[in-house]
């Protein structure tokens, strides 16, 4: 769209020269809102308003600005952590898009709270650069945040199997499946129990099952802890999902969905982010975890399951962040460093994402329909190019 020229190279190149005469090279960007909140017909002056309505033009349009090229973030515990619990990442938006408003930036998760000073799961204070101001030419970043272990956040109930009735886990539904559900005591992940699905090596199926509400726009991450017994055969599939409770969703968020041979007789952590953006009307699913023993299970095989989490994840930097507790727990002052980083080739959607917090259409590789040049620059606005 032409009213999206004008005003962004400019300000961002002079901000790393001075701050004070960016005030000048504003009047610009007021000009063009205006211009906008008329040609989009905006019933606000709001300017969340009117760039809302401006990405919705531009995807009526197939419109794009050049993208922003977002790295996965590298995350490194440190060495000598007592917890070994593991930190969890993913840079897609609300959308399933990669969010092209993440920066440049070394962030550190320091541990500042753990259960044996009294919490009931570890809390990590989340340290990026300073929040600067956006007219600010000094490096910015998003500040302080803390953020505690999923498990405590999670919306399943007895997620960890810590809870029985003789063989039957606590808040969990089950049918008279194939396999025998039982606590163990001896092959848990952490704490004093977990789940086993073991084959009598007569019936075919076992199925576990809890409703759980699904805030809409958020991001979650589910995660559980699976393995496997000494030794296993049979054509069986282990199936772990979220689906509504007649299993008739278009695409459930499967977690696994294999030959549980192919698992390991050491715990291994499995994780899926995801989002509701096409079933916005559906927030309530069912947790369903499935073992089907399709050929036979030789009796006393099975799956072990332990930590299986539904939790929303923590937003930092436009990143969302999900802490997943290990079978050693975090103590005070165990760390993990994560650094982020974009290549910053958008122009438009750098200053976007900069000022106002908002992602517009892009498309890479050059094919977007709305060029970085047409930003002026420090000299054209100087001039009075318009």
């Amino acid at each position: 769209m032409e009213q999206i020229r004008g005003f962004i190279q400019s300000i961002l190149d002079i901000g790393s020269t001075y701050e004070g005469a960016i005030s000048t090279y504003l009047f610009y960007v007021n000009r063009l809102l205006a211009e906008l909140q008329v040609e989009l017909s905006s019933p606000s002056t709001n300017t969340d308003t009117i760039l809302k309505l401006l990405k919705l033009r531009m995807l009526e349009d197939g419109q794009t600005l050049n993208d922003n090229k977002i790295e996965t973030p590298v995350i490194t515990p440190y060495a000598s952590n007592t917890g070994n619990g593991s930190l969890l990442a993913s840079i897609v938006d609300i959308d399933s898009n990669d969010d092209e408003r993440i920066i440049n930036e070394q962030i550190q998760f320091r541990c500042i709270s753990d259960q044996f000073t009294g919490s009931s799961s570890a809390i990590f204070r989340t340290t990026g650069y300073p929040r600067y101001s956006p007219l600010s030419w000094r490096d910015r970043g998003n500040g302080v945040i803390t953020i505690s272990e999923s498990i405590g956040n999670s919306i399943l109930s007895n997620g960890d199997f810590e809870s029985f009735a003789t063989n039957v886990p606590g808040s969990w539904t089950t049918d008279a499946g194939a396999a025998v559900i039982k606590e163990t005591t001896t092959e848990q992940y952490r704490g004093d129990s977990g789940l086993f699905l073991q084959s009598d090596a007569a019936t075919a199926t076992a199925t576990l099952s809890q409703n759980v509400s699904i805030d809409k726009d958020r991001i979650y991450c589910m995660t559980v802890r699976l393995k496997e017994t000494a030794a296993m055969d049979g054509a069986s599939n282990l199936l772990i999902k979220l689906d509504t409770a007649d299993e008739t969703l278009a695409a459930p968020i499967v977690l696994y969905n294999d030959n549980p041979v192919g698992l390991t007789v050491d715990y291994v952590l499995y994780n899926i982010f995801f989002t509701l953006p096409d079933w916005r009307d559906e927030d309530q699913l069912t947790c369903f975890i499935n073992l089907t023993a399709m050929n036979g299970i030789t009796a006393a095989q099975g799956v072990y399951i332990d930590d299986i989490i539904v939790a929303p994840a923590f937003n930092f930097g436009n990143v969302a962040y999900n802490l997943v507790p290990g079978c050693t727990e975090f103590i005070i002052d165990d760390y993990i460093d994560v650094l982020t980083e974009t290549n910053g080739d958008g122009v438009f959607q750098t200053f976007f994402g900069r000022f106002y917090n908002i992602a517009l259409p892009s498309a890479s590789g050059g094919g977007h329909t709305i060029s970085d040049a047409l930003a002026l620059t420090c000299e054209d606005v100087s001039s009075g190019t318009t």
